[in-house]
């Protein structure tokens, strides 16, 4: 007898089974930040200001498109202009920055108007600091006296501010080969020795380093000064800390003879 099989029955609780069709996923739509940009853009500059700084609408649309990355968190939905405006008023400080930035990115020092002299200096903060120089010679030739104590507390704040002042500028911006970063005048060996304190470090010196480090500092001819002291060149040196290197005069040698001289140590 040829046995035929019966129909398989999916039961559950007596009751067939039917099985739904699975759903497709659908994808979330991400926002294009470009096109929105674009259509808000008026609303946006407005709100920043650009327009009031006289700058063209190409480095609008640039600047309109740097804020919208910065305060748009998520592309899967659309902000209101509301919620946008409510996230510059947060970020004003980083957001005016960035502006500033983008202005010195985009237009000469020499050919700024005034307002956007004004509102670079006020609001640069660490990106105008590769500018210093130039925008204080600006800041000079307009003669804005005004804005050049706030380009000073800048320099203090965020740029490299050095133990030496420079006697042109004011500015603590000279640097290991005796020029100013700021505004470029060069001192000299006489008038960084006495700034730095040298005299009074020299022999500070002299008393703590060995005989064989002041043989080999006398052989080489200079020495490296900071503020915290003095440093041979021959070691390693702190990559923050400035060091002028001073060239040693006969008077200076004469000193290390002396020292040497006056030391038990054999030679």
């Amino acid at each position: 007898m040829i046995l035929i099989p019966r129909k398989k029955r999916a039961k559950d609780n007596g009751a067939s089974q039917t099985v739904k069709p699975k759903r497709k996923k659908r994808k979330k739509r991400e926002l294009d930040i470009n096109k929105f940009a674009e259509t808000i853009f008026n609303d946006i500059s407005d709100y920043l200001g650009l327009k009031l700084l006289g700058i063209d609408q190409k480095l609008q649309k640039d600047i309109v498109l740097e804020v919208m990355n910065i305060i748009i968190t998520s592309t899967s939905y659309k902000p209101s202009i509301e919620t946008l405006f409510k996230r510059i008023k947060r970020n004003r400080e980083l957001i005016n920055m960035i502006i500033a930035g983008k202005i010195l990115e985009a237009i000469p020092v020499k050919k700024l108007t005034d307002t956007q002299l004004e509102f670079i200096i006020y609001n640069g903060a660490r990106f105008i600091i590769s500018y210093v120089s130039e925008l204080y010679k600006e800041i000079k030739r307009r003669g804005r006296e005004d804005l050049l104590s706030y380009l000073k507390y800048i320099w203090e704040k965020y740029g490299i501010p050095a133990p030496v002042e420079c006697p042109r500028c004011g500015f603590r911006a000279i640097m290991p080969d005796y020029s100013c970063y700021v505004c470029g005048y060069v001192v000299d060996d006489r008038y960084l020795r006495t700034k730095i304190g040298f005299e009074e470090k020299f022999k500070e010196y002299l008393a703590s380093a060995s005989t064989a480090e002041l043989r080999d500092v006398a052989e080489i001819g200079y020495v490296l000064v900071s503020e915290e002291g003095i440093r041979s060149p021959r070691y390693r040196v702190e990559r923050r800390t400035l060091y002028y290197p001073i060239y040693l005069t006969k008077k200076d040698l004469s000193l290390i003879d002396e020292e040497i001289s006056k030391r038990k140590i054999p030679v």
